[in-house]
Formats: structure tokens, sequence, C-alpha cells
């Protein structure tokens, strides 16, 4: 190791933490369109809906989307962890869901991991930079 290489005065886990919660509602939307289409975080696709849910329902025998009634996708949440995010729904159906098809339910593909590195990259690079600035 060459060093410490932290800069002093900088709450590196704040930044990242900050940089996270401006696009919370980005990584909801990304989980949510992603699931609406049918597939977990690690890209793998939801079964499709049984022929009697299907008919009780009136929806098309497609690969679920865990979008019933709406209250699971309403009550998405992202928390910001030093380094990881948790995301999850408060909706009760949540452990329901989640024990049929498994806690990737939450979370992106890596595809959309991309899409939100893009997008979180310039953000963190102007909190760092700015924390920088007043330390």
């Amino acid at each position: 190791m060459i060093g410490d290489w932290s800069i002093k005065g900088i709450d590196e886990d704040k930044v990242w933490k900050d940089s996270v919660n401006e696009l919370k509602a980005n990584l909801i939307l990304m989980n949510q369109e992603q699931l609406k289409q049918g597939f977990d975080s690690t890209g793998k696709q939801l079964p499709p809906y049984t022929s009697p849910y299907a008919r009780k329902k009136g929806v098309p025998k497609t690969p679920k989307t865990l979008n019933d009634k709406g209250g699971f996708y309403k009550d998405f949440y992202v928390l910001a962890f030093d380094k990881f995010i948790e995301m999850g729904s408060r909706d009760w159906k949540e452990y329901i869901l989640e024990y049929h098809w498994g806690d990737k339910i939450h979370g992106l593909t890596e595809e959309n991991l991309q899409e939100f590195r893009v997008l979180f990259l310039p953000i963190y690079t102007r909190n760092l930079t700015n924390a920088i600035l007043q330390a």
C-alpha cells in the first residue's frame, strides 16, 4: 500500500449516499420498468401468469409483472448505505412475492446497472468536488 489516499475532512461515504439519494426516483423507475417487462435483477424472465389467473384478472398470459393493483410498486424504496444500495417495497405483499419469485425481484439487471452508472458518475463527481472545495 502506498499510503492513505483519503482526503482529510471529506466523508466519502456521505458523498456516495447523497449521490445515490439524488437518483432514488430513477432507481425505482428502472426497477419497476424492468419488472413490467417481466424480468428480475438477474435478467431472468418471471414465469407467465397461469391461464386461470389470467382469465380471472383479465390479463394476458404474459410474464408476471408483480403489479396487480399497484400497491407493491407504489411502496418501492431505496436506501443508500456505505457502498451498497438496498431496494425493496414497504407493501405487505413483498414477503409473499419474494417467497414465490425470490429476492432478486428488487435490483437492476446488468444493463440497467450500466445505465445507472452513467447517471451516477457525474452526480458523484459534482458532489465530491463540492465536498473537496468546502473542506
